[in-house]
């Protein structure tokens, strides 16, 4: 991985893990408050149709969340990697 990979790959995930962050307070929020969507006239089905989609929108902020963090980790440590190499390549000359 080059210098400008890396240096993309860091931005994007850094992007991508706040914007992450952002959705997984707005969920948190909605389900602390809760403002699920629901009146007393809702069924039971479109009740639990209503909580089934909040969760589905957790899920799915969570598992970008991981993606978006795993993406910062291999840059880290492909960086870490690279200077591994170089400092060890000085050392030997």
């Amino acid at each position: 991985m080059s210098k400008t990979h890396r240096r993309v790959a860091l931005v994007l995930a850094i992007a991508g893990t706040a914007a992450c962050l952002v959705a997984l307070g707005a969920f948190f929020r909605e389900f602390v408050g809760n403002r699920i969507p629901w009146r007393p006239l809702l069924s039971a089905r479109e009740h639990y149709l209503a909580v089934g989609n909040a969760f589905s929108r957790g899920f799915t902020t969570g598992f970008f969340l991981c993606f978006f963090l795993v993406l910062t980790a291999i840059v880290v440590g492909a960086s870490r990697d690279s200077r591994r190499r170089a400092q060890g390549a000085a050392g030997l000359d």
